[in-house]
């Protein structure tokens, strides 16, 4: 296995990652936005 071909395995690893991490954050923040709206209405 070449260098470059290692590199594109970690690079699509730490990519899937990034990713699940920024949709959890994502989540989150709208999860805590949506319900500090509601709790505004009460």
């Amino acid at each position: 296995m070449s260098s470059q071909e290692l590199d594109g395995d970690t690079y699509e690893v730490i990519k899937q990652a990034v990713i699940h991490m920024y949709n959890g954050l994502l989540r989150c923040v709208i999860f805590n936005n949506y319900r500090g709206e509601s709790y505004k209405e009460i």
